[in-house]
């Protein structure tokens, strides 16, 4: 296989294969774009995570 001639994607087969056909034609088949998009939401879900945390759970949590 080189750079000018890519082997072609598998079709989906299992539900994890589906999910990433989902995303990237949701994105309009830029793989770019379906990975900033899904970074994005990472850091939105990390960040509500954080402010759903109380300060008092975290601060026994470190005394372990």
């Amino acid at each position: 296989m080189n750079a000018s001639n890519p082997r072609p994607s598998p079709s989906p087969t299992g539900p994890d294969d589906a999910i990433v056909a989902e995303v990237l034609a949701a994105a309009g088949g830029d793989a770019r774009r379906a990975i900033l998009g899904l970074v994005l939401g990472q850091r939105q879900l990390e960040a509500e995570a954080v402010r759903s945390v109380s300060a008092g759970y975290v601060r026994r949590g470190l005394r372990r």
